[in-house]
């Protein structure tokens, strides 16, 4: 038998065992990055940002559309495998 100083208390009942309740992921509305539904409303938006008007009003988008405009034709003139 043990002695009083050998005896462990016993376990709080308030203390949180970590191994005894799994952790869940928290589930968020939507159907996720390739959902049907919302493809289809914001396909029409982004073609519309993609017109040479929008384009000129956001610079940074207007350098990228060029550029890679400038980049297909140049893969396209001159093939080689980096251009692949």
């Amino acid at each position: 038998m043990l002695s009083a100083t050998q005896q462990q208390a016993p376990p709080d009942p308030r203390a949180r065992d970590r191994r005894a309740a799994p952790r869940r992921r928290a589930r968020h509305g939507g159907g996720g990055l390739l959902d049907p539904k919302q493809m289809l409303t914001s396909f029409p938006e982004a073609l519309r940002k993609l017109h040479p008007r929008a384009l000129v009003k956001n610079p940074v988008l207007f350098v990228v559309a060029v550029g890679s405009v400038l980049t297909t034709l140049s893969a396209l003139i001159h093939p080689s495998v980096f251009a692949g």
